[in-house]
C-alpha cells in the first residue's frame, strides 16, 4: 500500500535505466533532469561487497545509428594503426578490449566515485549498470595454456600467475610481457617475473609472429649443420 511521500511512476514515454548488483536499492530508475552515473550510484547506496574496478555500464547498442561518444575511442585509434606498427602494450589493449562485452562503456567507476572533479556520464533510455560483488581475480591471456582469470593471490607474482594458467606456449615472447592495471588500463612492459600484482589487473603474453617461409629457411640450415 502506498504511504505518505511514496513517489509513483508510471510507466510511458518515460526514459529509465535498470541497476543490478551490490546496492543497497536495485531496480529500475527514472531518468530525471540529466540523471548521471556518479548520481544514480549514490542514489542506489553501494554495498561494503561492491567492486567499483569490475562494475559495468552495458548500453544498448544501435547498429544504424552510432554514437559518437559511445565509442572506445582509445581501441579506435588503435586499431587505426598498422599492425606492424604496433607495440607489445597496444597488441595487448587491442586484445583486452576487442574481448570485451559489446555494448560495455569504457568507464573507470572508481575515479567517478571518488573524485568529484572527473567527467561524469550521462545516462541514457535503457542503460544497465551491474556493480558485481568483489571477486579478487588475475586476468592471464595471450600465448598461455589455459587463458583464465586466476584467483588473486596477495603472495603470488607475474610467474605465479603464468604458471597457474599452464604456462607458456612454445609461441610466447616471453621477454614482452605486458601488465594492464585493471583501475587505470595502463599497459606496462616487464621486465621481470616477480613483479607484484593487483587484483583486477591482467596479465599479456604476446605471440611471436612466424615469418612467410621462416620455416622452412630454419630446416635447411638444421639440414646444412646436421649434414
Amino acid at each position: 500500500a502506498l504511504q505518505a511521500n511514496d513517489k509513483l511512476y508510471v510507466l510511458g514515454e518515460e526514459r529509465w535505466v535498470y541497476v543490478e548488483g551490490e546496492v543497497q536499492f536495485p531496480g529500475t530508475y527514472p531518468i530525471e533532469n540529466g540523471l548521471t552515473l556518479r548520481q544514480l550510484l549514490k542514489r542506489t547506496q553501494l554495498k561494503s561487497e561492491a567492486s567499483l574496478a569490475q562494475a559495468s555500464l552495458i548500453r544498448k547498442v544501435d547498429y544504424k545509428k552510432k554514437v559518437e561518444d559511445e565509442e572506445d575511442v582509445v581501441l579506435t585509434r588503435l586499431l587505426a594503426i598498422p599492425r606492424n606498427q604496433l607495440t607489445d602494450e597496444e597488441e595487448a589493449l587491442i586484445a583486452l578490449k576487442t574481448q570485451q562485452v559489446s555494448g560495455r562503456l569504457p568507464i573507470n567507476f572508481n575515479e567517478i566515485m571518488t573524485n568529484e572533479n572527473s567527467p561524469d556520464i550521462n545516462l541514457r533510455d535503457g542503460d544497465n549498470i551491474r556493480i558485481p560483488r568483489f571477486i579478487s581475480s588475475v586476468r592471464v591471456y595471450g600465448a598461455v595454456q589455459a587463458p583464465a582469470n586466476i584467483p588473486y593471490n596477495t603472495t603470488a607474482n607475474i610467474q605465479t600467475y603464468i604458471d597457474a594458467a599452464g604456462g607458456f606456449t612454445d609461441r610466447a615472447r616471453i621477454t614482452d610481457i605486458v601488465l594492464i592495471k585493471g583501475n587505470t588500463e595502463t599497459a606496462i612492459k616487464i621486465n621481470d617475473f616477480i613483479s607484484s600484482v593487483d587484483p583486477g589487473d591482467a596479465i599479456f603474453i604476446p605471440t611471436k609472429v612466424e615469418i612467410p617461409g621462416q620455416g622452412y629457411r630454419i630446416f635447411r640450415e638444421v639440414l646444412a649443420v646436421t649434414g
